[in-house]
């Protein structure tokens, strides 16, 4: 005897259901696949980019000589190459790159603009590339940093001041104080007498030098502030945020004389007048 109309129905109905469950099995299989073979993908393409590019971190206070060596040494350009580019101001449209004096007596025109950031980038890259992607991290940061400005100088100036910042505080919390004892003396006509801007010239960039001595402060440098009255000729190192925030915002304060204290914190004593001062050095002595 034959299958009723029923049991067919109800027999091809399971059927469909079979199929359905069999196509859907398939394609949760497919899709299963694709997702394995596209993880396998981005984790090849992943270990291609790794192989082929560098994380480099350039930190605050770094020279672009210092930044040069860096630079070789994880093989994403040459020294040389660097320096290079650092010198040229070809190409650029920024409107602070105009206030860079075209006479300045400065090593690199460019130093104080390679603002320090970690950068991934490809090994064996256009130095002037590199240099590139510098600047315009400094400029986006500049273009917020500059709107609280409220100092009279010019932003190659505000930059060179906050370089000589960034070497000296080594704590935020004295940023701003130091960058409102620096234009104290500027304002009244005082030599700055910093040691980093001996250092500089002293040790071509690479600041090695521990300590400085009294025949270390005759070198004769544009850079010298012991030497010449004001800024140096040019930025000292590449100042990071907080040193560009406390030169166009420094504290007011009446100090125009600091130096570290014994906590080896790398905070300092400030003092008003130059008796005081040496009052607070040789209590630093005994």
């Amino acid at each position: 005897m034959g299958l009723s109309f029923y049991e067919k129905k109800k027999k091809k109905k399971k059927l469909w259901i079979f199929l359905l469950v069999l196509i859907i099995a398939v394609l949760g299989a497919a899709c299963w696949m694709f997702k394995v073979k596209k993880e396998e993908r981005q984790q090849a393409a992943a270990k291609k980019r790794a192989e082929r590019t560098v994380r480099i971190t350039i930190p605050e206070g770094y020279t672009a000589e210092l930044t040069a060596q860096k630079l070789e040494k994880q093989n994403v350009c040459s020294a040389e190459d660097f320096l290079k580019a650092v010198n040229d101001l070809d190409g650029y449209s920024y409107d602070w790159i105009k206030t860079i004096p075209e006479k300045a007596k400065v090593t690199y025109k460019l130093q104080g603009f390679l603002f320090p950031d970690t950068y991934e980038v490809y090994k064996n890259t256009d130095a002037k590339k590199i240099v590139g992607m510098m600047l315009d991290n400094f400029n986006s940061k500049w273009e917020q940093i500059s709107k609280e400005s409220k100092s009279s100088l010019t932003p190659y100036e505000i930059v060179t001041l906050a370089s000589v910042v960034e070497r000296e505080a080594k704590v935020d919390a004295e940023y701003a104080k130091i960058s409102g004892v620096i234009y104290n003396r500027l304002d009244k006509k005082m030599k700055l007498q910093i040691d980093a801007t001996v250092l500089y010239p002293l040790t071509k960039g690479k600041y090695n030098k521990k300590r400085t001595l009294y025949k270390d402060l005759e070198v004769d440098s544009p850079y010298n502030t012991y030497k010449y009255q004001g800024l140096p000729a040019g930025p000292i190192c590449n100042p990071g945020t907080n040193a560009l925030s406390a030169a166009v915002s420094p504290q007011k304060n009446s100090y125009l004389y600091y130096h570290t204290d014994k906590t080896g914190n790398g905070t300092h004593i400030f003092s008003e007048t130059f008796s005081q001062h040496q009052k607070s050095l040789e209590n630093q002595s005994k």
